[in-house]
């Protein structure tokens, strides 16, 4: 019929519209993803600004940080991993 769909464009196209724009999905198991996506974007920059705040407090101080934080000293180096963070930048 000469029509295109969205099913019949190849990935980098789809991707390409996605990253442009909002997008909203029409079928459950995409809302499911973009839901996924969502929260765990949202998570992870939550940890990153509660680590922040905390190294600031703590001027760096992990054991200090932990002891504050209720982490113990494994899982704020986790954290902190993690996320990329520079402790330079707080002593």
């Amino acid at each position: 019929d000469g029509k295109i769909t969205a099913d019949q464009l190849p990935a980098e196209i789809l991707n390409a519209v996605k990253n442009e724009t909002e997008y909203i999905p029409l079928l459950k198991n995409e809302l499911q993803e973009l839901r996924k996506h969502k929260t765990e974007k949202i998570i992870d920059d939550l940890e990153r600004k509660f680590l922040i705040n905390l190294l600031k407090k703590t001027k760096g101080n992990i054991s200090k940080a932990a002891e504050i934080s209720g982490y113990d000293r494994r899982q704020l180096q986790n954290l902190i991993k993690k996320h990329s963070i520079d402790m330079d930048l707080f002593r």
